[in-house]
């Protein structure tokens, strides 16, 4: 996040912003826990100035655009894996019907 560029707002002024696009207000711990811990492996950006938190609207905008290419990419691998996982059972299932039939 740049100073020189990007306008900050506070953590307050940031919820008010993500209920005001999604309709849902998170609570400010909510927010803290995406600070630092982040969500599907993403935190957002923040600064620290004199004691308060401060964030922008194009670092909520990157966090969101992030969060949502994680969990796409988590549900492709989810959706590969279990593909991998179909394909072996197949197999499988074929390789002990020839065993049966003595091939």
């Amino acid at each position: 996040m740049s100073l020189e560029i990007e306008e900050l707002i506070t953590v307050s002024k940031a919820l008010d912003y993500f209920e005001q696009r999604t309709g849902n207000r998170p609570a400010p711990s909510t927010f803290h826990r995406w600070r630092k811990k982040g969500c599907s492996g993403v935190a957002i950006e923040t600064l620290s100035v004199a004691g308060k938190t401060y964030t922008s609207l194009k670092a909520i905008h990157r966090f969101w655009k992030a969060v949502t290419e994680a969990k796409s990419n988590y549900r492709k691998r989810l959706s590969d894996e279990g593909l991998r996982i179909a394909n072996l059972r197949t197999k499988l299932a074929d390789d002990r019907e020839a065993t049966e039939l003595g091939f």
